[in-house]
Order: structure tokens, then C-alpha cells, then sequence
């Protein structure tokens, strides 16, 4: 204890002066003190306003045009700071109140700049000042700021290709032939994986976040889907079941960006997009970070079509499959539940499917014949 100075003084010194051999005055009267001078002294006088920061669309995807507003009153300049990843610095993009480049009305108060969203998640903060003071918004800027979380175009970052039966065809850098799921990033942009996630069960589309880093235009990237995330951050927290099960990509919100519902594995072949990046799923011998062809397409001849028309569709899918073997078809919801089984004979079959009670979303419909299984994605309006 402090003889001169009592634990009661120190607390009655929090809003009120304390005197012994000198005066302390209370921690509150100075702060409001030195509030009031500061409040006159030049420079800190006539501080811009910034207020009803935004930006439009709120949850902007790829090649949108993203808008930001704010009013600022008392400013002679505006300036827009952003970022499109965390490792790296502000830019600074000058905002004007002239009618132009997304303002609305001149010298309205309402200062406006735009650039094109590339579908990274973008960090942003806002700067006026005057001849005489500077404000921001968010107040800490840049240790504060706003963030812009994107969403993805269905499309742009695809589940190209997956193995799920890797006995000796590619090792990871630990040597272990593990499991591995390849993504594509389909545009012409680099593109961020921040905020995306890989999941194997529809009821925990989070289970898995990729690392934030860019995946640039047309390049491949490689998940080792093995358990092991001591290894690195390509290293997934589940495995693939070589039974077949369901693989999902979606991002913060949330969405499904890709889902592929894949059947029983065969050993050193892999399950990928035909043709490349966009078409459907089928038996490949895999290319690991490369383009999937017609060299490596593995013929599997017990089914010779499988035809579904409307895809979309609103109340009646037909179906046409001509099959060597007796054959089943069934529609397979994004929980990985049968809603609908059907048994089929050799041959060529025609007919229509009862989805009119089914809720719209995505499905997989598949068709097992003996050793062969397809899958092709339905939309239900």
C-alpha cells in the first residue's frame, strides 16, 4: 500500500481531484479537459462527416460492378482505400461528387467510385479531409474496415476431377498415396479460394475451409482428402469413401457452388469431368493437374445412352437409357436420400420420372447398370 496515496484515492480520483502535498486531478475532468481544448485547437476543427457508407450489390459475384457511396459533408476530397487479399496494402481509388463514374448528381454530397469485382473478397475503408482535418471510416481504419464478402458464379470454380482409390498412381509429399480431389478454376481471372469450403456431408457444408489463397485463371489446384492437416494447408479433414458418397463445394453463405454424387471407386482410376471443367462425371485414367481428354477416357460400355430432357425442369423429366443389362435409376437429393427408385430392363427404354412433389434444388439422378454407374445433375424449378 501507498501511504500517501489510498487505495479510496485512487478510486475517488477516477472522476474527481485527489489532494495530498499536491492536487491530482480526476482522470475523467482531464480527458474532458483536454477534449474541450482539442475540440478549438486548429486542425482538429471542422473535421469532415462520413456517414451512410455502402456499396452495391451487397453480395456482388464475378464481374459484377461494384459501387461504393458515402456522404461526406465538409470534404474537399473522398478517397476509397481497398484490398483484395490481407497480405497486401491499401490501393487508394479517388471518389468524386461530379455526376460521373457511378455519381448519380453533382455536388449532391454523396461522393461515388466503382471497379470490377473478380470474385476475391474485398477489405475497404473510407478518408475525407479538408484544408485543415482528416476523418475515416471505420474510425481505426486501417486496423478496422469494411469487407465485402463475394459470392461465387456456379461455375467458376469446379470439382474437376477426384480419386478416391489412389493405391500407387501419385504420392503426396509425405509419399502417402492418399486420396485427392482437383479443382479448376474455369475464367479467364485469378480467383480467391478464401471463403470456400469442401464438405462430404450435406448437413456440414463447412466442414472444411480452403486455404485463402489465389488460384489463378484456368490452373488447377490439388486436395489431399487424408485427415492429415499437420501436413499442410492442402490437406483436407476428411477422406473419400471408395464406396462412392457425395462431395460438396460451397462458400461463406453457405451456397453450393459444385457437388458431384459419385459411385463405387475402381482402384488407380479416377472420377472426373468430361470434357474438361464443365461436362459430366465419368471413369478417367487420372491426369492429376491436367486437362481430362478423350486419351484418357476409360470405356465402361454396359450403359450406351443416358439421356435426361427438360435440365432444367418443372414438372415431368423424361428419360431415355439403352442399357446391355437390367438396369436401375434412382433420384438422389443433396442429403444423399433416395427419393425415387426405379427398376429397368435391358435394352432401350424411354419414359417420364415423378418429380412433380418433389422441392426445387439440385438432385442427382444415377443409373446402375451391372459394373457401370452414371450420374448427371437435375434442377427442379
Amino acid at each position: 500500500a501507498n501511504k500517501f496515496y489510498t487505495y479510496a484515492d485512487f478510486q475517488n480520483n477516477l472522476y474527481g481531484t485527489v489532494s495530498d502535498f499536491i492536487d491530482y486531478p480526476g482522470i475523467v475532468d482531464l480527458m474532458e479537459g483536454r477534449a474541450a481544448y482539442l475540440s478549438g485547437y486548429p486542425g482538429f476543427q471542422g473535421a469532415p462527416d462520413i456517414e451512410n457508407v455502402s456499396v452495391f450489390p451487397e453480395a456482388p459475384i464475378s464481374n459484377d460492378m461494384l459501387l461504393f457511396t458515402t456522404q461526406a459533408s465538409n470534404a474537399s476530397e473522398v478517397i476509397l482505400f481497398y484490398r483484395t487479399r490481407s497480405d497486401i496494402v491499401f490501393e487508394e481509388l479517388l471518389m468524386n461528387d461530379e455526376g460521373i463514374d457511378g455519381d448519380e448528381l453533382a455536388g449532391d454530397g454523396i461522393f461515388s467510385s466503382q471497379f470490377l469485382f473478380q470474385g476475391r473478397d474485398v477489405d475497404y475503408y473510407i478518408y475525407a479531409e479538408n484544408d485543415s482535418a482528416g476523418a475515416f471510416s471505420p474510425q481505426r481504419a486501417a486496423y478496422e474496415y469494411f469487407t465485402i464478402e463475394g459470392q461465387r458464379n456456379p461455375g467458376d470454380i469446379v470439382i474437376n476431377e477426384l480419386m478416391a482409390s489412389n493405391v500407387d498412381v501419385v504420392a503426396d509429399t509425405d509419399g502417402s498415396y492418399d486420396d485427392w480431389i482437383e479443382l479448376l478454376n474455369t475464367t479467364e481471372n485469378e480467383l480467391s479460394l478464401g471463403g470456400l469450403y469442401l464438405s462430404d456431408d450435406a448437413t456440414n457444408l463447412s466442414k472444411w475451409a480452403l486455404p485463402n489463397q489465389e488460384l489463378p485463371a484456368g490452373s488447377y489446384f490439388i486436395i489431399w482428402a487424408d485427415s492429415e492437416q499437420d501436413q499442410g494447408t492442402s490437406h483436407a479433414s476428411f477422406k473419400l469413401s471408395s464406396a462412392g458418397e457425395a462431395l460438396f463445394l460451397s462458400d461463406a453463405h453457405q451456397m453450393l457452388i459444385d457437388s458431384v454424387l459419385f459411385p463405387e471407386q475402381i482402384e488407380n482410376v479416377s472420377y472426373g469431368r468430361m470434357p474438361n471443367g464443365f461436362g459430366d462425371f465419368t471413369f478417367l485414367s487420372p491426369t492429376y493437374e491436367q486437362t481430362n481428354d478423350g486419351a484418357n477416357l476409360i470405356p465402361l460400355d454396359d450403359v450406351l445412352v443416358f439421356n435426361l430432357y427438360p435440365n432444367p425442369v418443372l414438372d415431368v423429366l423424361y428419360f431415355e437409357i439403352e442399357s446391355q443389362f437390367n438396369s436401375t435409376i434412382q433420384i438422389i437429393d443433396v442429403l444423399g436420400r433416395v427419393v425415387f427408385k426405379y427398376d429397368l430392363s435391358a435394352g432401350i427404354t424411354t419414359g417420364e420420372l415423378p418429380i412433380s412433389d418433389l422441392n426445387a434444388g439440385l438432385y442427382i439422378v444415377s443409373l446402375r447398370s451391372n459394373d457401370d454407374m452414371m450420374s448427371k445433375k437435375m434442377f427442379k424449378h
